[in-house]
């Protein structure tokens, strides 16, 4: 009777088995790997946001009334009326110093690594009819100074209360002076004098 030698098969088929046993080993590993991932990423959101709750400003601590603490994550339209100085420079209505280049980006003199001071940062408004008929403070440099009108665009952390917001980073996107509509500008204007559509009045 002829001798069978059955070893090669069993030896193919432990490879099989071993193969099938590799596949199912690394498959586990795998759904485990992607798990610890996934707990990662929640973790690592957790904290950020407590993070962010430890340092934002709140009423209670840093912000006046009615003022609230938020973060633009794309940048979104707003409008800001501005002076037009001696020298034709747009400068802030204000202070008359913030020198506002059109196509440029600017940033708050304070605080812009992280959260800055109210005070310090451009004040806009969602509308253009709300940025004309804003008031300004008696004290302001540029109070009797020809105005003009300007879209801007605000990003990243800042503040809201209503329809005005503050953001410690601007960028001035273009000039609409010419865009306004006249009846708008007069009913808005409380009687201030129009130089070249604009509220305002020539320094003397």
């Amino acid at each position: 009777m002829p001798k069978v030698d059955v070893a090669p098969s069993w030896t193919r088929l432990e490879r099989e088995v071993v193969k099938a046993t590799d596949k199912r080993v690394l498959r586990n590993v795998k759904q485990a790997l992607q798990q610890l991932q996934r707990e990662v990423r929640e973790d690592t959101a957790e904290l950020q946001q407590k993070r962010y709750d430890l340092i934002i400003p709140t009423q209670r601590l840093f912000l006046p009334k009615k003022w609230t603490a938020i973060t633009l994550e794309q940048p979104m339209d707003f409008y800001k009326v501005v002076a037009a100085d001696h020298r034709n420079k747009l400068v802030s209505v204000f202070d008359g110093e913030t020198r506002y280049n059109l196509g440029h980006q600017m940033s708050a003199k304070r605080g812009v690594a992280s959260w800055a001071p109210l005070e310090s940062c451009y004040f806009v408004y969602t509308s253009k009819e709300q940025a004309i008929r804003a008031p300004f403070p008696q004290r302001a440099k540029m109070r009797t100074c020809p105005r003009v009108l300007i879209h801007v665009q605000g990003f990243g952390r800042g503040y809201q209360s209503g329809d005005k917001f503050a953001f410690p980073h601007l960028h001035f996107v273009t000039v609409l002076t010419d865009a306004l509509n006249i009846k708008i500008i007069q009913k808005f204007s409380k009687g201030i004098p129009l130089i070249d559509g604009v509220p305002g009045t020539r320094p003397s």
